[in-house]
C-alpha cells in the first residue's frame, strides 16, 4: 500500500523513477491523476485523494472496486494498438469528472505508456498545448512517461489533424471552462524547461522527436507492478 497521503504534483523538483517510487500517482492537473495497476487498487488512497472515477486502459481493464465510475479500455501496449479511436471518450470521461470538482485516476499497468497516451491527449485538448509540450508536462513529475513510438506517432497525428476539433467539441459540449487549465500546464512546463530537462538528446529528432527516453523491455511490468 502506498505511503503516500497526497498525491505528488507536477511541481519543477526532481522526482524519482516510477520504479523507485512503485505506488506512485502524479496529479498532473487539479483533479487528474496517473498511476499504476497498483495505485488503482489502493481503495485508502483513492478515498483520500477524492478519487471517485478510474480509467484503466491494459490487456485485461475491469472495474475493480465498489462505489467507483470506471471507464475500461482493453488494449495491448503495442505500437500497432490504436488509442487514437478511444480519445474522445476518455477525454469526456476524465473532464465530466473534474468539472464536478471530484478526482479521475487514470492508468495502466506500470503507468509509462497507454495511461500517458490518453492523459496526453486530454492535456493537448484542455490546453493550447502541441503533443511535446503536453507529453513534457506530464514528465515534470512523473519522469519514467513514455509512450511507445506507435502511441507518440498518433499523438503526433492528432496535434496535426485532430486537436482543433476536438478544442471546439469540448467547449460546445461543456461551454467556458472554469477549470486554468492553459495556465497550470504552463507553470508546469516552463518549471520543467528552466531545468535543462526538456532539451533534446543527441541523435533525436526536433526536440526530442520521438522520444528520446528508451521503452521498457517487452514484459517488463506485470499487474504486480
Amino acid at each position: 500500500m502506498s505511503t503516500l497521503t497526497n498525491w505528488p504534483t507536477a511541481c519543477g523538483t526532481t522526482t524519482p523513477s516510477c520504479h523507485m517510487r512503485r505506488a506512485s500517482p502524479l496529479t498532473i492537473l487539479p483533479g487528474l491523476y496517473i498511476g499504476n495497476f497498483k495505485d488503482a487498487r489502493d481503495a485508502e488512497q483513492l478515498s483520500k485523494n477524492k478519487v471517485t472515477h478510474i480509467l484503466s486502459v491494459h490487456d485485461s481493464a475491469r472495474p475493480m472496486l465498489e462505489g467507483v465510475k470506471y471507464l475500461c479500455i482493453p488494449a495491448s501496449d503495442s505500437p500497432s494498438q490504436n488509442l487514437t479511436r478511444h480519445f474522445k471518450e476518455s477525454i469526456q470521461f476524465i473532464h465530466e469528472c473534474r468539472l464536478r470538482g471530484e478526482g479521475c485516476l487514470v492508468h495502466c499497468l506500470a503507468g509509462v505508456s497507454r495511461s500517458v497516451t490518453l492523459v496526453v491527449a486530454y492535456v493537448m485538448t484542455v490546453t493550447d498545448l502541441g503533443w511535446e509540450d503536453a507529453l513534457h508536462t506530464v514528465r515534470a513529475g512523473r519522469s519514467c512517461a513514455n509512450p511507445n513510438l506507435g502511441f507518440q506517432r498518433q499523438l503526433q497525428e492528432f496535434e496535426e489533424h485532430h486537436v482543433h476539433q476536438y478544442r471546439q467539441w469540448l467547449k460546445e459540449e461543456y461551454g467556458e471552462s472554469p477549470l486554468r487549465d492553459a495556465e497550470e500546464a504552463r507553470s508546469i512546463l516552463g518549471k520543467y524547461k528552466e531545468q535543462g530537462r526538456a532539451e533534446p538528446q543527441p541523435g533525436a529528432g526536433r526536440w526530442g522527436g520521438l522520444s528520446a527516453l528508451p521503452p521498457l523491455a517487452h514484459g517488463g511490468y506485470t499487474t504486480e507492478t
